[in-house]
């Protein structure tokens, strides 16, 4: 989380040009192509819902998600 705290400062303290608004369109893209990727993978464990990593999978997602929303908050 503190690297997505660096990310939305330095999108935040750009001052708004063209630049600021590109960096926060990706950082928009890669949170939710992560958030797609680990809806697939929950997918794939959805046939093993005792194993550990599916717990860790939805606790990964789920820091991914807030990261996804809170990059939503930027301009």
């Amino acid at each position: 989380m503190a690297r997505v705290a660096d990310d939305l400062r330095l999108v935040a303290a750009g001052g708004g040009g063209g630049c600021d608004d590109d960096r926060a369109a990706e950082l928009k893209a890669g949170y939710t192509a992560g958030l797609r990727g680990m809806d697939g993978c929950t997918r794939g464990m959805l046939d093993y819902p005792a194993s550990p990593l599916y717990a860790r999978n939805l606790a990964d997602r789920n820091m991914t998600l807030l990261a996804a929303l809170l990059c939503s908050l930027v301009p």
